[in-house]
């Protein structure tokens, strides 16, 4: 008698209570941010089945803006007390003297300002979720200083992203899923190299223009701006 098989939805379900059980067991000081909104409240959850019964093994960090609506802070402070954990808030109290207001940027401003405040807590992982969206060249270059710069000081930077010309730049590890699935596993410039495009393309993904300007001019799938401005001169 065979195994159940697992659906799509449980099987990432195991795959993230797996990950939250390993930074547990694996990192000397955790912590999970939590904002009160959907995405990290539906991590909560995940934490909370991943050591049930037992109480959460990390604290939660929320940065308080102080621009939240009183009920949701009101709802926080029960739930927290409600499930046993241990809650941290930080407020930036000089941006808050200075009459700051998170709602003063852009979207692509924010973004970056997000970005800041993960590094400010100097982990050894960073994880990044669609950090080029809504970036111009200029936000883009510094995303990728960040990322440079943080490999540099030997952390480690994994990011979800559809931005392939980002990720074959920044990256020295690609890998493509689909449904679950790996169906790309290696440096960008195999997975990028014409033969990959099928595979990548199942995922409705495109390959960098880079990548297929350098296979039409022979020129491999990363080439080299200095590459390709020299093929076409």
């Amino acid at each position: 008698m065979g195994h159940p098989q697992l659906s799509q939805l449980r099987a990432l379900e195991a795959e993230s209570i797996h990950i939250l059980r390993e930074v547990a067991g694996q990192f000397a000081r955790p912590v999970l941010l939590y904002s009160i909104g959907k995405d990290s409240s539906t991590l909560l959850h995940l934490a909370r089945k991943a050591f049930f019964p037992g109480k959460l093994p990390f604290p939660l960090l929320h940065i308080d803006t102080t621009y939240e609506y009183p009920e949701l802070i009101e709802f926080r402070d029960w739930f927290v007390a409600e499930i046993g954990a241990e809650l941290i808030v930080y407020t930036n109290r000089q941006a808050v003297a200075a009459g700051a207001n998170p709602y003063d940027l852009g979207a692509s401003r924010r973004k970056l300002l997000a970005l800041a405040s993960v590094l400010a807590m100097r982990t050894p992982v960073l994880v990044l979720d669609e950090p080029t969206t809504g970036q111009d060249l200029a936000g883009v270059a510094i995303v990728r200083g960040v990322v440079e710069a943080a490999e540099a000081e030997g952390r480690t930077v994994i990011a979800i992203s559809h931005d392939m010309a980002f990720v074959a730049e920044t990256f020295e590890r690609v890998v493509v899923m689909r449904a679950g699935r790996i169906v790309l596993d290696g440096p960008p410039a195999s997975v990028f190299a014409e033969e990959s495009w099928q595979a990548l393309r199942s995922t409705y993904l495109e390959p960098p223009l880079a990548a297929v300007a350098g296979a039409r001019l022979g020129l491999g799938s990363t080439p080299t701006d200095e590459a390709l401005i020299a093929a076409l001169g």
